[in-house]
Protein backbone atom coordinates (compact mmCIF):
# COMPACT_ATOMS: atom_id res chain seq x y z
CA UNK A 1 0.00 0.00 0.00
CA UNK A 2 1.41 3.71 -0.92
CA UNK A 3 1.88 5.96 1.68
CA UNK A 4 3.35 9.62 2.51
CA UNK A 5 4.66 10.43 5.81
CA UNK A 6 7.33 13.48 6.37
CA UNK A 7 9.26 14.10 9.40
CA UNK A 8 12.23 15.88 10.15
CA UNK A 9 15.19 14.36 10.65
CA UNK A 10 17.77 15.30 12.75
CA UNK A 11 20.51 17.21 10.38
CA UNK A 12 17.15 19.16 9.84
CA UNK A 13 16.90 17.83 5.79
CA UNK A 14 13.26 16.82 4.86
CA UNK A 15 12.40 12.89 4.34
CA UNK A 16 9.16 11.57 2.72
CA UNK A 17 8.61 8.10 2.25
CA UNK A 18 6.68 7.03 -0.65
CA UNK A 19 6.18 3.14 -0.58
CA UNK A 20 9.11 1.53 0.46
CA UNK A 21 11.20 4.16 -1.21
CA UNK A 22 13.12 6.83 0.25
CA UNK A 23 13.55 10.08 -0.88
CA UNK A 24 15.85 12.54 1.26
CA UNK A 25 15.75 16.47 -0.16
CA UNK A 26 19.30 18.46 1.28
CA UNK A 27 18.63 21.85 2.51
CA UNK A 28 21.99 22.74 0.90
CA UNK A 29 22.23 24.49 -2.39
CA UNK A 30 21.57 22.25 -5.33
CA UNK A 31 23.24 22.20 -8.58
CA UNK A 32 21.51 21.96 -11.83
CA UNK A 33 21.61 17.93 -11.48
CA UNK A 34 20.50 18.39 -8.14
CA UNK A 35 17.74 20.37 -9.32
CA UNK A 36 16.72 18.54 -11.85
CA UNK A 37 16.82 15.57 -9.77
CA UNK A 38 14.40 17.85 -7.32
CA UNK A 39 11.97 18.34 -10.16
CA UNK A 40 11.88 14.63 -11.18
CA UNK A 41 11.63 13.81 -7.21
CA UNK A 42 8.53 16.47 -7.03
CA UNK A 43 6.96 15.13 -10.26
CA UNK A 44 6.97 11.52 -8.37
CA UNK A 45 5.89 13.13 -5.02
CA UNK A 46 3.23 14.73 -6.68
CA UNK A 47 1.50 11.79 -8.77
CA UNK A 48 1.92 9.74 -5.57
CA UNK A 49 0.11 12.29 -3.33
CA UNK A 50 -2.58 12.11 -5.95
CA UNK A 51 -2.59 8.15 -5.72
CA UNK A 52 -2.99 8.95 -1.94
CA UNK A 53 -5.86 11.25 -2.25
CA UNK A 54 -8.00 8.75 -4.50
CA UNK A 55 -7.43 6.56 -2.11
CA UNK A 56 -8.12 8.39 0.90
CA UNK A 57 -11.72 9.25 -0.94
CA UNK A 58 -12.18 6.07 -1.43
CA UNK A 59 -11.84 4.72 2.28
CA UNK A 60 -13.92 7.86 2.77
CA UNK A 61 -16.87 6.61 0.61
CA UNK A 62 -16.14 3.12 2.04
CA UNK A 63 -16.74 4.52 5.45
CA UNK A 64 -19.98 6.29 4.69
CA UNK A 65 -21.07 3.09 3.20
CA UNK A 66 -20.84 1.01 6.41
CA UNK A 67 -21.83 3.52 8.31
CA UNK A 68 -25.42 3.60 6.22
CA UNK A 69 -25.41 -0.35 5.97
CA UNK A 70 -24.97 -0.37 10.07
CA UNK A 71 -28.00 2.79 10.13
CA UNK A 72 -30.52 0.39 8.49
CA UNK A 73 -33.67 -0.92 10.39
CA UNK A 74 -33.17 -4.17 11.34
CA UNK A 75 -35.73 -6.52 10.42
CA UNK A 76 -36.88 -9.83 11.07
CA UNK A 77 -36.61 -12.44 8.04
CA UNK A 78 -39.57 -14.29 7.14
CA UNK A 79 -39.38 -17.95 6.58
CA UNK A 80 -42.81 -19.73 4.87
CA UNK A 81 -42.09 -23.50 6.51
CA UNK A 82 -46.24 -24.60 5.47
CA UNK A 83 -49.04 -23.16 3.79
CA UNK A 84 -49.96 -21.48 7.69
CA UNK A 85 -46.76 -21.34 9.74
CA UNK A 86 -43.66 -19.27 9.57
CA UNK A 87 -40.46 -18.61 11.28
CA UNK A 88 -39.13 -15.20 12.38
CA UNK A 89 -35.29 -15.25 11.96
CA UNK A 90 -33.46 -12.96 13.91
CA UNK A 91 -29.43 -12.48 13.83
CA UNK A 92 -27.54 -15.10 14.28
CA UNK A 93 -24.79 -13.16 16.31
CA UNK A 94 -24.92 -11.94 19.39
CA UNK A 95 -27.69 -9.26 20.92
CA UNK A 96 -27.34 -5.95 20.14
CA UNK A 97 -28.99 -2.45 20.85
CA UNK A 98 -29.90 -2.75 16.69
CA UNK A 99 -31.64 -5.70 16.87
CA UNK A 100 -33.55 -5.47 20.11
CA UNK A 101 -31.93 -8.67 21.71
CA UNK A 102 -33.49 -10.63 18.90
CA UNK A 103 -30.93 -12.87 17.91
CA UNK A 104 -33.16 -15.96 18.09
CA UNK A 105 -35.39 -17.75 16.06
CA UNK A 106 -39.48 -17.24 16.70
CA UNK A 107 -42.17 -18.44 15.31
CA UNK A 108 -46.27 -18.43 14.12
CA UNK A 109 -49.15 -19.90 12.99
CA UNK A 110 -51.72 -18.76 11.23
CA UNK A 111 -55.42 -19.75 12.66
CA UNK A 112 -58.72 -18.99 10.88
CA UNK A 113 -59.12 -17.28 14.62
CA UNK A 114 -56.04 -15.94 14.47
CA UNK A 115 -52.37 -16.14 15.06
CA UNK A 116 -50.13 -18.09 17.59
CA UNK A 117 -47.10 -17.09 18.74
CA UNK A 118 -44.39 -18.99 19.71
CA UNK A 119 -42.58 -16.65 22.17
CA UNK A 120 -42.62 -12.45 22.18
CA UNK A 121 -39.34 -11.28 22.29
CA UNK A 122 -37.22 -9.17 24.80
CA UNK A 123 -39.02 -6.27 25.37
CA UNK A 124 -41.84 -3.93 24.23
CA UNK A 125 -40.72 -2.94 21.71
CA UNK A 126 -39.26 -6.35 19.87
CA UNK A 127 -42.51 -7.42 20.41
CA UNK A 128 -44.11 -4.52 18.32
CA UNK A 129 -41.72 -5.21 15.70
CA UNK A 130 -42.80 -8.66 15.90
CA UNK A 131 -46.31 -7.70 15.72
CA UNK A 132 -45.46 -5.50 12.95
CA UNK A 133 -43.92 -8.28 10.95
CA UNK A 134 -46.65 -10.60 11.58
CA UNK A 135 -49.07 -7.89 10.15
CA UNK A 136 -47.36 -8.21 6.74
CA UNK A 137 -48.17 -11.65 6.47
CA UNK A 138 -52.01 -11.75 7.73
CA UNK A 139 -54.04 -9.26 9.05
CA UNK A 140 -55.30 -11.31 11.80
CA UNK A 141 -54.08 -10.36 15.51
CA UNK A 142 -52.12 -12.43 17.77
CA UNK A 143 -54.60 -14.00 20.15
CA UNK A 144 -51.94 -16.49 21.86
CA UNK A 145 -48.66 -16.49 22.50
CA UNK A 146 -47.12 -19.69 23.94
CA UNK A 147 -43.64 -18.80 25.64
CA UNK A 148 -40.52 -22.09 25.39
CA UNK A 149 -38.36 -21.18 27.85
CA UNK A 150 -37.32 -18.58 30.60
CA UNK A 151 -34.35 -16.46 28.53
CA UNK A 152 -35.45 -12.75 28.10
CA UNK A 153 -35.96 -12.55 24.44
CA UNK A 154 -38.31 -15.57 24.78
CA UNK A 155 -40.85 -13.94 26.89
CA UNK A 156 -40.33 -10.60 28.13
CA UNK A 157 -42.15 -9.12 25.46
CA UNK A 158 -45.26 -10.68 26.89
CA UNK A 159 -46.38 -7.63 28.39
CA UNK A 160 -46.86 -6.12 25.19
CA UNK A 161 -49.38 -8.31 24.12
CA UNK A 162 -51.04 -9.23 27.52
CA UNK A 163 -51.60 -5.24 27.33
CA UNK A 164 -53.96 -6.04 24.43
CA UNK A 165 -55.50 -9.09 25.77
CA UNK A 166 -53.28 -11.75 24.37
CA UNK A 167 -53.91 -15.29 25.96
CA UNK A 168 -49.90 -16.07 27.15
CA UNK A 169 -49.42 -19.87 27.86
CA UNK A 170 -46.53 -21.98 29.19
CA UNK A 171 -45.49 -24.86 31.46
CA UNK A 172 -45.52 -24.29 34.97
CA UNK A 173 -41.56 -25.23 34.97
CA UNK A 174 -41.10 -22.78 32.37
CA UNK A 175 -42.54 -19.81 34.78
CA UNK A 176 -40.76 -20.93 37.82
CA UNK A 177 -37.43 -20.27 35.75
CA UNK A 178 -38.93 -17.35 34.51
CA UNK A 179 -39.36 -16.18 37.44
CA UNK A 180 -35.85 -17.31 39.30
CA UNK A 181 -34.13 -15.87 36.69
CA UNK A 182 -35.75 -12.32 35.65
CA UNK A 183 -34.18 -10.24 37.86
CA UNK A 184 -30.81 -11.39 36.37
CA UNK A 185 -32.05 -11.25 32.25
CA UNK A 186 -32.85 -7.48 33.17
CA UNK A 187 -29.72 -6.56 34.31
CA UNK A 188 -28.05 -7.97 31.28
CA UNK A 189 -30.68 -6.57 29.25
CA UNK A 190 -29.94 -3.14 30.90
CA UNK A 191 -26.28 -3.36 29.63
CA UNK A 192 -27.31 -4.18 26.33
CA UNK A 193 -30.66 -2.00 25.13
CA UNK A 194 -30.03 0.72 27.94
CA UNK A 195 -33.09 3.14 27.70
CA UNK A 196 -35.01 0.47 25.76
CA UNK A 197 -34.99 -1.89 28.33
CA UNK A 198 -36.31 0.61 30.52
CA UNK A 199 -40.39 -0.71 29.37
CA UNK A 200 -39.27 -4.70 29.94
CA UNK A 201 -41.89 -5.48 33.02
CA UNK A 202 -41.81 -9.41 33.78
CA UNK A 203 -45.20 -10.61 32.56
CA UNK A 204 -46.33 -14.00 32.98
CA UNK A 205 -48.13 -16.34 31.55
CA UNK A 206 -51.88 -15.50 31.90
CA UNK A 207 -52.17 -19.78 31.05
CA UNK A 208 -50.05 -22.08 33.25
CA UNK A 209 -49.94 -25.09 32.28
CA UNK A 210 -49.11 -28.29 34.96
CA UNK A 211 -47.33 -31.38 33.60
CA UNK A 212 -44.56 -31.84 31.32
CA UNK A 213 -46.30 -33.12 27.98
CA UNK A 214 -49.74 -31.14 27.38
CA UNK A 215 -52.14 -30.90 24.51
CA UNK A 216 -54.32 -27.69 23.67
CA UNK A 217 -56.57 -26.41 20.76
CA UNK A 218 -55.97 -22.96 19.85
CA UNK A 219 -58.04 -21.65 16.54
CA UNK A 220 -58.60 -25.01 15.49
CA UNK A 221 -55.20 -26.53 15.39
CA UNK A 222 -53.41 -28.35 17.64
CA UNK A 223 -50.14 -27.72 19.97
CA UNK A 224 -48.46 -30.42 21.90
CA UNK A 225 -46.14 -28.38 24.69
CA UNK A 226 -43.11 -30.55 25.32
CA UNK A 227 -40.61 -30.40 27.83
CA UNK A 228 -37.78 -33.02 26.91
CA UNK A 229 -35.56 -32.27 29.68
CA UNK A 230 -33.27 -29.34 30.40
CA UNK A 231 -31.25 -27.90 27.63
CA UNK A 232 -29.98 -24.15 27.13
CA UNK A 233 -32.09 -23.27 30.08
CA UNK A 234 -33.81 -25.48 32.81
CA UNK A 235 -37.56 -25.48 31.98
CA UNK A 236 -36.97 -24.79 28.13
CA UNK A 237 -39.96 -26.54 26.01
CA UNK A 238 -40.65 -27.64 22.50
CA UNK A 239 -43.95 -27.05 20.94
CA UNK A 240 -45.19 -30.11 18.50
CA UNK A 241 -48.12 -29.59 16.42
CA UNK A 242 -48.91 -33.51 15.25
CA UNK A 243 -51.39 -33.16 12.34
CA UNK A 244 -48.76 -30.99 10.73
CA UNK A 245 -45.92 -33.03 12.28
CA UNK A 246 -43.59 -30.07 12.65
CA UNK A 247 -41.96 -28.84 15.81
CA UNK A 248 -40.78 -25.29 17.42
CA UNK A 249 -37.39 -26.65 18.64
CA UNK A 250 -37.31 -23.00 20.57
CA UNK A 251 -33.26 -23.63 22.23
CA UNK A 252 -33.12 -27.02 22.29
CA UNK A 253 -31.49 -26.96 18.97
CA UNK A 254 -28.93 -24.39 17.52
CA UNK A 255 -28.29 -23.75 13.98
CA UNK A 256 -25.53 -21.32 12.51
CA UNK A 257 -23.88 -20.83 15.31
CA UNK A 258 -22.42 -22.21 18.40
CA UNK A 259 -24.46 -23.76 21.48
CA UNK A 260 -25.28 -21.28 24.42
CA UNK A 261 -23.66 -22.61 27.51
CA UNK A 262 -24.69 -20.74 30.46
CA UNK A 263 -24.11 -21.14 34.21
CA UNK A 264 -27.55 -22.91 34.25
CA UNK A 265 -26.59 -24.93 31.68
CA UNK A 266 -25.89 -29.02 32.17
CA UNK A 267 -24.31 -30.35 28.34
CA UNK A 268 -25.50 -33.99 29.89
CA UNK A 269 -28.59 -32.70 30.74
CA UNK A 270 -29.14 -31.27 27.28
CA UNK A 271 -28.01 -33.98 25.66
CA UNK A 272 -30.09 -36.73 26.95
CA UNK A 273 -33.19 -34.22 26.21
CA UNK A 274 -32.50 -35.35 22.39
CA UNK A 275 -33.81 -39.14 23.59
Amino acid sequence: MNFIATHNNTYGNKVAFVGANLFAISSEACSSRTSSLLQSTSGLLYRASMSFIRVDRLLLLLALLLVTVDSAAFELRVQQVTDDVYALVGDTGPRTYDNHALNNTLGFVVTPEGVVLVDSGATPAGAQLIEQTIAKVTSLPVRWVINTGMQDHKWMGNSHFSAKGVVIIALQRTVDGQKELAESHILRLNSVLKERAAAVEPVYASHVVNGDRVMIELGGKLFELIWPGDSHFPGDAVVWMPRQRLVFTGDLVYVDRMLGIQEVTSVTDWQASFN
